[in-house]
């Protein structure tokens, strides 16, 4: 298993397009031991009641706005739905890359465009 992580938008929607998934919010969901009402996930295969399909322009914006990062596993056989979490951006990547280990590129964004490596390095 190689779990990754990533912020880039043009990775995520390829990885959630290779296997069959499209963006969703899930309605009226406990998250944390709080009533949310409503979450971004990804479904694959037919929805459930609770879900409502969404444009990809607002997926990435509730990202964003979350700070998320998506943890995913890219060895995953198609056809099979792959392990996958969103996670808090901060908290995720600080544990592979503390702050002052962070690649300067001059970008503030650089996360963005990288796949953080799993935590073997990998």
């Amino acid at each position: 298993m190689a779990i990754k992580y990533t912020t880039s938008e043009e990775k995520i929607r390829s990885w959630i397009e290779e296997y069959g998934g499209v963006p969703v919010l899930v309605k009226g969901v406990e998250e944390n031991g709080k009533e949310s009402t409503e979450m971004i996930h990804v479904a694959f295969g037919p929805l459930l009641p609770e879900m409502e399909e969404i444009e990809w322009e607002e997926f990435f914006e509730r990202m964003e706005n979350e700070q998320l990062a998506l943890e995913y596993d890219d060895s995953a056989p198609r056809g099979k739905i792959p392990d996958f979490e969103f996670v808090d951006r901060d908290r995720e990547l600080g544990e592979f890359y503390p702050e002052s280990d962070l690649p300067d590129s001059g970008d503030p964004d650089v996360l963005r465009n990288n796949i953080i490596p799993d935590s073997n390095g990998e």
